[in-house]
């Protein structure tokens, strides 16, 4: 948990400031609504897995094996937010880069969750 609020002081500290990017291009906006898309089925999931600590753990290292269900809306909320602000900062392909990996490794976490057996629930 003091690693999630060490992250969550860095985001604040470094784009925190008033300054704007330049506008995010269509193709931008269309992979940064798949990476969200990909975010929100990786938080659904990992609920799922708060839900049935018995048969799953959860990987991921700031989180611990059995993470209560407020600290996995936490840090999905803080990542969700610090995701969007990285990439809001970004410009031109690096942005475009940036989303792009992001999406591919969400899409990565979600697809072996559900090839394990963790649903996707809403």
């Amino acid at each position: 948990m003091k690693r999630l609020l060490a992250l969550q002081l860095v985001v604040f500290i470094l784009f925190s400031s008033s300054c704007k990017a330049e506008e995010w291009e269509t193709r931008n906006k269309w992979i940064g609504g798949a990476a969200l898309a990909l975010h929100i089925a990786d938080w659904r999931q990992t609920r799922y897995i708060t839900e049935h600590p018995q048969i799953y753990r959860e990987m991921n290292p700031l989180l611990g094996p059995h993470p209560s269900k407020a600290e996995v809306d936490r840090f999905f909320l803080l990542t969700g937010i610090g995701t969007y602000l990285i990439a809001d900062y970004l410009q031109g392909d690096t942005r475009t880069t940036f989303l792009s990996v992001f999406s591919v490794l969400k899409f990565s976490a979600v697809y072996n969750n559900y090839s394990i057996g963790i649903k996707l629930e809403f």
